[in-house]
């Protein structure tokens, strides 16, 4: 539902203002099917397998105005919502969280990067869940 995907990304404004008065960032989401997704991995990463979220900065994508593009596979959401007993839309949500984080620097090669990943990103999926 775009509708709420939108209401996310307010209440994630509404968070990271918050925390810094610093310039406006802005980010690319793409919603996209396996297909799509998978040979995306496969061109950029070497990786010729469907993943639940891929994220290019700026560098990558040539775009100085953005951040970013975050590209979520639809399918690969519906199943990890099933699988973790969860609503599609928190699943989306969280994904889109991982990929901002990868955007920022983060990433979860190693142990003790993940660890520090991972518990950035549930306190920002709580904060997003209070924000009014």
């Amino acid at each position: 539902n775009l509708k709420r995907l939108a209401v996310f990304f307010r209440k994630l404004k509404i968070v990271s203002k918050q925390k810094s008065n610093s310039a406006k960032i802005e980010v690319s989401l793409a919603i996209v099917g396996a297909t799509r997704i998978r040979s995306l991995n496969n061109h950029y990463r070497g990786n010729d397998r469907i993943t639940d979220v891929l994220s290019f900065s700026n560098e990558s994508i040539g775009a100085e105005s953005i951040l970013g593009e975050i590209i979520i596979c639809y399918p690969k959401a519906v199943t990890q919502a099933r699988e973790q007993g969860t609503s599609l839309q928190v699943e989306i949500e969280r994904l889109a969280i991982h990929g901002l984080m990868h955007l920022l620097g983060y990433d979860h090669v190693k142990d003790k990067e993940a660890e520090v990943m991972e518990a950035i990103e549930n306190d920002l999926m709580k904060k997003i869940t209070r924000a009014k």
